[in-house]
């Protein structure tokens, strides 16, 4: 079974497409279960695919319980461990996915909070990064860099020990990647899709294409004040936001820069 924590469906933001994608490959070797949270996608959504989609409530464990039981490996995001602690009552081996930092995303988006406040919201984090590291069976994660990081925190969780150092002196199995995923196949260039198509841009123009949302952990604030120096010499230069609000209304203007963006 794979767990989403973000909307699946037929618009999604990072997390869900990674999920969406991993189970689309997983599904045509095993008999897989992809759950992600409410709202439920359209009904004809993922019909033809390799596995079986069903919604969830977040932190409702009747709303997964019966899948959880009947799997017998688990992937999972970090956040899903807080909200679920039954799984670790269930037989299924659990892997944890590190694709999506949420503590680096977390400080980002709380750094203007008071220090009260912010030190109760960080204390919420450190536990449930706890809970993953404690409940996790194996990690992966969407790079190596990014397997750097966490091999860091699970040093500091007491999982680099003699004994799994025994098993494996590289970690590789407790801690290895898996590439962010997409289809398979090579992109084919078939029609225009932005390139005189978009309102204010060119067939030949340039374009800077900004792969996530305007959150404020990715900073792009920046790109966008460089792209308009860049202006300033050359004008058939266009950075491009394909998606600025999240797909899942709840979180539609959670740590945006829409606005500020806009001026």
């Amino acid at each position: 079974m794979l767990i989403s924590h973000d909307t699946v469906g037929p618009t999604m933001a990072g997390p869900g497409i990674r999920y969406y994608h991993l189970a689309r490959v997983l599904g045509r070797r095993f008999e897989l279960r992809l759950a992600g949270p409410e709202p439920a996608p359209q009904a004809q959504f993922a019909q033809e695919e390799p596995f079986s989609l069903f919604t969830y409530q977040r932190g409702v464990w009747p709303s997964i319980e019966e899948a959880a039981r009947w799997a017998e490996v688990i992937i999972l995001p970090s956040d899903t461990a807080a909200d679920f602690p039954q799984l670790r009552g269930v037989d299924a081996a659990l892997v944890i996915d590190g694709y999506d930092p949420l503590m680096a995303e977390w400080l980002a988006l709380h750094g203007s909070m008071d220090v009260t406040t912010g030190g109760e919201h960080w204390r919420y984090r450190m536990q449930a990064l706890h809970h993953q590291f404690e409940m996790g069976d194996f990690f992966i994660c969407a790079s190596e860099r990014q397997r750097d990081w966490w091999l860091g925190l699970l040093e500091a969780h007491g999982r680099l020990n003699p004994w799994n150092f025994a098993a494996d002196p590289s970690f590789r199995r407790l801690l290895d990647v898996v590439a962010y995923g997409l289809p398979d196949g090579e992109p084919k260039h078939t029609r225009p899709v932005i390139k005189g198509v978009w309102p204010g841009i060119g067939p030949d123009d340039r374009l800077v294409l900004w792969g996530g949302g305007l959150w404020l952990w990715l900073d792009p604030l920046t790109a966008i004040r460089a792209v308009a120096r860049i202006w300033q010499q050359r004008q058939d230069v266009r950075l491009v936001f394909p998606g600025t609000r999240h797909p899942n209304p709840m979180l539609a203007e959670i740590g945006s820069h829409n606005q500020a963006a806009k001026d």
